[in-house]
């Protein structure tokens, strides 16, 4: 060796520096993946644009609350909120929520947590589908996820259900690193995801159908260990819950078994609903311009060329997966351990099947494609047959399925075009060009359905109130109440706002009271001067009782999208002198009298005029304002009337 051949110490490279070299190669690997951009940057754009205009109602406010609550108090959730059947959720949700709570009281907070976990989704969909079926696949899958309008519905919701998505491509990730890669130690993150994700939502317990079939498929990776770390891992994931039910001598668990026991039916809701998240072609509102039904009559087309892909692409994979000597993919997934093929078997159908069963387990792109069948098919076959009406956010545990499956044939039909003689720039161009205009009729129906919701066109009813609105409403009657020394702001509110009302509330400066109740209204003393009331467009019954016990002047109507707006009132009780002293609970009777109201109820677009007995009462208890605490009255008169026997009429305050 020469002089200029030697090799210095200083020039060896440690095993820290090549580790280190090797992480800068592949984030710059990643720098250069020019697709990524496009994906996130629709993902951010989608998910984040006019965000104040989501939803906020009573789920919202509950597990949201509950997790600045935690985060401000030090508290260890054992459970998130109710479910609609009327179990405790467990608290996964929280913990997630805490990740923007801790930094804000704001509902704002818990908003970019769930975009930014939804954005997070769509790379790990490209991730996963491009590791294992190539780089078209992935492209295709993750831009049809990004733009799908029910998906980004969902990523622009803090709830449970909308917190799924980055868990379900890890959880696939970790069956296909199973299934494909025949790599050991892939059963107990699966497992984890799986046990976290059913705490996000119950509808994915239907994945033990594609956990399943990738144990039996890579049972040769399973150990003893594995199994053993997954049961411990996921006996950890749900020690609050754990704690949670023999405190309520589980009744969590009869109130499930009741409803799984209810009458069921069968028929094909969970088909339909499934082929809802194939659609571009959201609900349309009325009263269309000529270029929106221009517009909607192209979405409903590209609806229908989306599910003939779609078809196309689960004949596909079915073919590929279950028909034994048929080399349809030419994806050789990494790390695969190719097996040798027997090649004697007997005649007889035991003989063949064998010979198919190591058939399968010799190519694991095969066993891939049937892992990704079964978790498409297998839960809407079992949703077919259904106690409970089924909505689009049950098979959200199945996104972005459908779209992998998708991208996956897009991928093979280029590469079967590459091999033959067809003339291949002009087929290219071809697909490229409907790949593009599949991506951009999907992102046309969910910008549409984005820009229909904040502009109000599906709220309709009381029951959907914005987070803007709300707050825009409660920032306004703060701001008046201390503009013109209003000592106290009260809230009254509704089945549809008191839970977003009294979270948000939390927020004001001056003193306020959240009120809640059935034709039950609370005064401020009139010795204090008058004080601010904001009442909701629902409260058209309470709004009556104002007027006829308080003189009132309207000074603010803050805008409510889409529907009623709120009021604002200045409000003075009318003084009264008190006919009785004799109450239990340091009640005194102001006045009583039967009374008649007309008022118009917009829900139900309906007069009504009511007959009933209106008292005015004066509460002389001093009842000090404290954390988390709600006072409830509970009023109970018996009166009786032409000799009848006496009548109990009640109503809690």
């Amino acid at each position: 060796m020469s002089a200029a051949d030697t090799i210095s110490p200083s020039q060896v490279k440690q095993p820290g520096q090549l580790a280190r070299l090797h992480i800068w190669q592949i984030l710059l690997e990643w720098l250069a993946t020019w697709e990524l951009y496009p994906i996130i940057g629709a993902a951010l754009f989608l998910r984040l644009y006019h965000f104040t205009a989501t939803e906020f109602d009573a789920d919202q406010a509950v597990i949201f609350g509950m997790a600045r609550g935690a985060v401000m108090h030090g508290l260890i959730p054992l459970t998130a909120n109710a479910s609609s059947i009327g179990t405790m959720n467990p608290p996964a949700t929280i913990y997630l929520l805490m990740l923007g709570a801790i930094f804000s009281s704001s509902p704002y907070s818990g908003l970019l947590v769930v975009g930014i976990l939804n954005v997070l989704a769509a790379v790990l969909t490209y991730i996963v589908t491009r590791r294992y079926y190539g780089r078209i696949a992935g492209t295709m899958a993750a831009l049809l996820f990004t733009v799908d309008q029910l998906i980004v519905l969902y990523s622009r919701l803090i709830w449970n259900q909308s917190l799924l998505a980055p868990f379900v491509p890890l959880f696939i990730f970790a069956l296909l690193w199973g299934v494909i890669e025949r790599r050991q130690g892939w059963l107990a993150p699966a497992v984890v995801l799986w046990g976290l994700m059913i705490q996000l939502h119950g509808s994915a317990v239907l994945l033990a159908i594609p956990l399943a079939v990738a144990c039996v498929l890579a049972f040769k990776t399973l150990r003893w260990r594995d199994i053993f770390l997954a049961t411990g891992l996921l006996a950890l994931v749900y020690v609050p819950f754990l704690i949670w039910e023999p405190a309520t001598h589980f009744s969590d668990i009869s109130i499930l078994l009741n409803n799984i026991h209810s009458k069921s039916s069968i028929d094909g809701q969970a088909l339909h609903t499934y082929l809802d998240f194939l659609s571009p072609y959201p609900p349309v509102p009325g009263n269309l311009l000529p270029w929106q039904s221009v517009l909607f009559w192209g979405l409903r087309w590209g609806g229908r060329g989306t599910d003939v892909l779609a078809l196309c692409a689960f004949v596909f994979a079915l073919c590929a997966a279950c028909l034994s000597g048929w080399d349809l993919l030419r994806f050789a997934p990494r790390g695969a351990k190719w097996q040798t093929r027997p090649d004697e078997f007997s005649a007889t159908p035991w003989g063949q099947l064998q010979r198919w069963w190591i058939d399968l387990l010799s190519t694991p792109w095969r066993c891939g494609l049937l892992v990704l069948l079964a978790w498409q098919i297998g839960p809407v076959i079992l949703l077919s047959r259904h106690s409970l009406l089924l909505y689009h956010y049950y098979l959200l545990v199945l996104m972005p399925g459908p779209f992998m499956l998708i991208g996956i044939l897009f991928a093979q039909v280029i590469a079967w075009l590459r091999q033959t003689r067809f003339p291949w720039s002009r087929a290219r161009y071809l697909i490229y060009s409907l790949m593009v205009a599949l991506v951009l009729v999907q992102f046309a129906g969910s910008f549409t359905r984005t820009l229909d919701e904040t502009d109000g066109a599906y709220a309709h009813s009381f029951a959907y109130n914005t987070l803007q609105d709300l707050q825009n409403a409660l920032n306004e009657a703060d701001q008046l109440a201390r503009t013109h020394h209003f000592h106290h702001v009260y809230i009254d509110t509704d089945q549809y706002t008191h839970a977003a009302l009294a979270y948000l509330s939390g927020q004001m400066q001056t003193p306020h009271t959240v009120l809640s109740g059935s034709h039950c209204l609370l005064l401020p003393d009139p010795a204090q001067g008058p004080a601010l009331m904001l009442l909701g467009p629902a409260d058209t019954f309470d709004t009556a009782l104002l007027t006829h016990f308080a003189s009132t002047m309207l000074v603010s109507e803050p805008p409510r999208l889409g529907g009623a707006p709120f009021h604002l009132y200045i409000v003075q009780p009318l003084t009264t002198t008190p006919e009785a002293a004799s109450f239990v609970n340091a009640l005194t009777l102001d006045r009583g009298r039967p009374a008649s109201f007309s008022w118009h109820d917009p829900a139900q677009q309906t007069a009504s005029t009511e007959h009933f007995l209106a008292t005015s009462w004066t509460n002389l208890a001093q009842l000090p304002a404290a954390y988390g605490t709600t006072y409830t009255y509970h009023l109970r008169a018996t009166y009786a009337g032409n000799g009848t026997d006496g009548q109990t009429g009640a109503a809690d305050c």
